[in-house]
């Protein structure tokens, strides 16, 4: 009984196992064909170039820090596709451990955040995430790291970790510069609750620096600030799924409807949960904990749902927060919780692995393809992407 009870008690036992389950589960189905994540191709061709070459050509804004760190793993392995399942395999074991401290930060027992860490790793956006290359999975690992820290400073009244937030800001924007746009309402929240002068001026000196670190070698290799800014004026990857720059407007639409979709097929059997908790009054948040996730949520998914709706990629910078707030009061204090979360993961390796896309050439089964079943593994091995213009013809 007694060794029963150290083990359950045991922090290190279910981050090890955390760890082992989130990222071996991953590895036999790496696929050597990721040209179901379009973007990924381009990286690959992009890791090989040289530095500096005048040949750089990733989509803008840029992705920087994705494709040097690529350079310099590519340069022991020499397989770009190789290089970019290694990163994401990192990435992996970086978001099951600081994911699994959010989760203690928030006073779930260990394990709770063992269980629950393995629903969030076993979510579909996930999946995809790790297994289709690209650099999708710092958006999650800088969700996680920003909550974690945002806790700290407002929860926990640790104001001098605004600089720690300062530097994985801007270090991770180096990745993703959409990230810019998600937490700048958070750090100026975070701002106007510290209101230490100093503190925020040596914060803002060393989010810059961080910044600049990165956004030199990236002017450079356009080819200086005009060239620059020029392909950003340019560039037209929203343009087919936003509803403010789409000239088909039902297209957009349906791209939105797509963002719900893959936000229902997520966490599937944890909404009806949430549900009954918020019922039976048994649901309950601190202001200052809603604030920090709203305020990380919010941007990501309006400018998922308004800008960028025709992929799932942002919905990974979101998703962190939305899946706190649908677990926080979801406490494993009986089998039957603990026997219904386990339910929860294998539905979720069904939905992923056990789903195959239709066959066939009927419109209807296209669109379901495009809507819904082409993010599963069945989606992936085909290496492919299907869109919306793809169906078209047949819609016309």
């Amino acid at each position: 009984m007694k060794l029963k009870q150290s083990i359950i008690e045991n922090r290190n036992v279910f981050i090890i196992l955390s760890l082992l389950i989130t990222v071996l589960i991953r590895i036999p189905f790496l696929p050597k064909n990721i040209n179901f994540n379009n973007d990924a191709v381009l990286y690959s061709e992009n890791i090989e170039k040289e530095y500096f070459s005048g040949t750089y050509d990733v989509q803008v804004p840029g992705y920087i820090s994705y494709i040097y760190l690529g350079r310099v793993i590519n340069a022991f392995l020499n397989n770009p596709v190789r290089t970019q399942h290694l990163i994401n395999i990192f990435l992996t074991f970086f978001i099951t451990l600081f994911f699994f401290k959010l989760l203690e930060s928030l006073n779930f027992k260990k394990y709770e955040a063992f269980i629950f860490t393995i629903i969030f790793s076993f979510n579909n956006i996930m999946f995809i995430g790790s297994l289709t290359g690209g650099n999708r999975l710092f958006l999650v690992l800088c969700s996680i790291i920003l909550i974690l820290i945002s806790i700290k400073i407002i929860i926990n009244n640790k104001s001098e970790f605004i600089l720690l937030f300062s530097f994985f800001f801007g270090f991770f924007i180096g990745f993703r510069q959409d990230i810019s746009f998600y937490f700048i309402p958070l750090y100026i929240y975070l701002f106007l609750k510290i209101k230490d002068y100093k503190l925020i001026l040596f914060s803002l000196l060393i989010f810059i620096i961080t910044c600049l670190c990165w956004f030199m070698p990236l002017i450079i290799e356009y080819g200086g600030f005009g060239s620059y800014i020029d392909k950003i004026l340019n560039q037209r990857a929203v343009y087919n799924t936003s509803i403010i720059l789409s000239k088909s407007k039902l297209s957009a639409l349906i791209n939105m409807a797509r963002v719900f979709i893959y936000m229902l097929n997520a966490y599937l059997l944890i909404y009806p949960v949430t549900i009954y908790l918020l019922i039976k009054k048994q649901y309950s948040i601190s202001k200052e904990l809603f604030i920090i996730l709203l305020l990380s949520l919010l941007p990501a998914f309006i400018f998922q749902l308004l800008v960028h709706n025709g992929n799932y990629v942002h919905l990974a910078a979101f998703m962190v927060p939305f899946f706190i707030i649908l677990i926080l009061n979801f406490n494993l204090y009986n089998i039957k919780r603990i026997i219904f979360s386990f339910c929860i993961i294998l539905l979720l390796l069904f939905q992923f692995f056990g789903i195959h896309m239709f066959k066939g050439e009927s419109f209807y089964k296209k669109a379901t393809n495009v809507l819904w079943l082409q993010y599963s593994y069945d989606g992936i091995k085909s290496g492919q992407t299907y869109r919306l213009y793809d169906l078209k013809e047949e819609e016309n």
